[in-house]
């Protein structure tokens, strides 16, 4: 007789700061999820009123920690490392979503490659209305990346013991994704699973830290 294995613990990092609703929609998408054993860890970044778990009511496994001062997203995403438990890790912006299947891919994957670190899935592109913009997809390709940055956070799972040897840059206020990625294709074995698992809402909100006045300087970079 076989013995099914335990699903292994995925974590989920949200770092937020003052967008309640839109971190509502955030963790939804993670309660839809095709997989049953994740835990939430919400790096409540010092928002003006502290973030009462009474307002994100999911049947989830959900554990907020309060920063005692405001934080770069670096920082934030680093401290949520630290809260964490999950064998595999994944990251979600307060504002964009996954795709309800992301982390059984990701873990189905994991768990039958070992020989893998990370992965990461497509990350679908859209406007203010709704409409696809453009699909983020790539090669595990270092130069090709660095052109068109096609690796979305909300894209990555990652095993835990990588991150006791990387961390994100927190010397970098912006674009601190983009060399996290870059070291990770460099330093590590990675996998892109050709479908999408992520939602980047590109509403241009006043409050949204990529913008459109930002490429080009990224790209001068």
């Amino acid at each position: 007789m076989s013995i099914k294995r335990k699903q292994p613990l995925v974590s989920v990092i949200i770092p937020t700061h003052d967008r309640v609703k839109l971190l509502q929609r955030a963790v939804l998408s993670i309660q839809n999820q095709q997989y049953d054993n994740i835990e939430v860890i919400i790096v409540d970044n010092k928002s003006t009123k502290p973030l009462e778990k009474d307002l994100l009511d999911f049947e989830l496994n959900i554990k907020i920690f309060r920063s005692e001062k405001f934080m770069l997203l670096p920082d934030s995403r680093n401290y949520g490392i630290e809260k964490s438990s999950g064998e595999l890790i994944c990251f979600l912006d307060d504002d964009d979503e996954y795709y309800t299947d992301k982390i059984k891919e990701g873990v189905e994957f994991l768990t039958s490659n070992t020989e893998y670190d990370f992965l990461y899935g497509n990350t679908v592109q859209i406007d203010t209305y709704g409409n696809q913009i453009e699909i983020s997809s790539g090669p595990i390709d270092i130069y090709n990346f660095l052109r068109w940055r096609y690796i979305h956070m909300n894209s990555i799972m990652i095993r835990r013991h990588i991150l006791d040897h990387i961390k994100f840059n927190p010397l970098m206020a912006i674009y601190e994704d983009v060399e996290f990625a870059g070291r990770l294709l460099l330093m590590y074995k990675g996998y892109h699973i050709e479908n999408n698992h992520s939602i980047w809402h590109r509403d241009n909100r006043p409050d949204q830290l990529t913008k459109k006045g930002n490429y080009k300087r990224v790209y001068n970079n």
